[in-house]
């Protein structure tokens, strides 16, 4: 990330999130030690660092932006719970023209929190193979986030 500071919208040119999208639910729980590292999000340096992502405090989300258009493909719903954070829900990208949604709901989850995982945390799941955690995650597929 540029200069190890927190990622926010006006660092890297956006597109809002288009009418056409689906909402995929998440229920997913982070640590506050993980909740940490998401909220500092992602600038990229690089044209292999295929995300830009910023979590904007006021509506406790986190805004997964591809790098190379600035097309907002996920924004994923926060909450604070007991032992953490929970990431609630994910709106997702549906036009066709700016994001491949698959229309697989449990695939999107599954690419949502790969992004997520890869590019903030250095944690890998199922990414598919390294063809598609490459198209997916660029740099991320094989270098960890070392923050």
């Amino acid at each position: 990330m540029a200069a190890n500071r927190t990622a926010k919208k006006g660092d890297w040119h956006t597109i809002n999130m288009p009418v056409k999208n689906k909402i995929v639910p998440l229920n997913v729980g982070f640590t506050d030690k993980k909740m940490k590292k998401i909220k500092l999000g992602f600038i990229p340096e690089e044209m292999e660092e295929k995300w830009f992502i910023y979590y904007d405090e006021e509506d406790e989300s986190l805004y997964l932006h591809r790098s190379w258009t600035g097309f907002c493909v996920f924004i994923v719903k926060f909450k604070k719970i007991d032992s953490g954070y929970a990431a609630v829900s994910a709106v997702v990208n549906d036009e066709a023209e700016q994001y491949k949604c698959s229309g697989d709901m449990e695939n999107e989850k599954r690419v949502c929190l790969s992004v997520i995982g890869a590019t903030l945390l250095g944690e890998y799941g199922d990414v598919g193979s390294p063809l598609e955690a490459w198209s997916l995650l660029g740099q991320h597929s094989i270098t960890p986030n070392t923050n």
